[in-house]
């Protein structure tokens, strides 16, 4: 079977090389390879489309035979699959620059205000003499935002990758961090985390 559809986009493949289309495709949204291996199946299911996805350069480059399918049903397929998508030749230098400039500048934000609020967390619950009565709800209410806003970015690829059956690497941590808690919400209110 898997020699078969190997055969299949081989002759995709000889036959845009003659007489198809290529496409180059930026992307945005993936945060490792399973989503990288997800857009790529995703495209490759299309009839008459052999498409390869790097990670590294969040781009794709996507044969077709001509009439097979159009650029905008390609950035449709990956839309659909929760990702963003746009020709590469719309993109210039100074967009993706803008762009990753604005994607890290939001997760540094991210970052400096959840270390903030989890530094006095973590001092409570190692440094016993920093604790006073009740400490455990002053713990709780710095790290709810930690655990909501701060990780958003886990939850949120969590939550689309469940909406196609798929789990990544966002899958994982967003599951650690809802079960560690959950556990810990359970303790302080129905546990003897207040004892």
């Amino acid at each position: 079977m898997q020699l078969t559809i190997f055969k299949a986009r081989l002759s995709v493949m000889a036959a845009t090389k003659d007489s198809g289309v290529q496409v180059d495709l930026s992307l945005t949204g993936m945060s490792c390879n399973a989503c990288a291996a997800s857009i790529e199946k995703g495209l490759n299911k299309l009839d008459g489309v052999t498409a390869a996805v790097n990670f590294a350069t969040e781009s794709a480059r996507i044969n077709f035979a001509s009439g097979a399918t159009t650029p905008s049903a390609l950035i449709d397929t990956v839309t659909s699959l929760g990702y963003g998508a746009r020709l590469l030749a719309d993109t210039t230098p100074e967009m993706l620059d803008a762009e990753t400039n604005q994607r890290v500048t939001m997760l540094l934000t991210r970052l400096t205000i959840s270390v903030v609020l989890a530094i006095p967390v973590v001092l409570l619950s190692m440094v016993a003499n920093l604790e006073f009565k009740n400490w455990q709800w002053f713990a709780l209410a710095l790290s709810t935002p930690v655990v909501t806003w701060g990780a958003w970015p886990f939850h949120r690829a969590a939550l689309m990758n469940l909406r196609h059956r798929a789990t990544t690497m966002d899958t994982l941590i967003s599951i650690g961090i809802v079960a560690a808690t959950s556990w810990s919400v359970w303790a302080i209110i129905w546990g003897d985390a207040l004892e």
